[in-house]
């Protein structure tokens, strides 16, 4: 199994949460950003690099998978 990690493309994100929203394993947070005005998503280490996030997300840049 490789491993695998999800690069969040903070800039483009427009804060519509799907991506926690998809997380079974509760790896997502959203944090706030005073710069976007909007919260974006924060993958926690342990994520399982399933790829639900990237698939749900609407914005298919904001969130990629990346073998590590």
């Amino acid at each position: 199994m490789k491993n695998v990690g999800i690069i969040v493309n903070e800039g483009i994100c427009d804060g519509c949460c799907e991506c926690l929203r998809a997380c079974t394993s509760n790896n997502i947070s959203m944090v706030y950003s005073f710069e976007l005005g909007h919260p974006i998503p924060c993958v926690a280490h342990d994520c399982s690099g399933c790829g639900e996030c990237v698939r749900v997300c609407e914005n298919r840049e904001v969130l990629k998978a990346q073998s590590m």
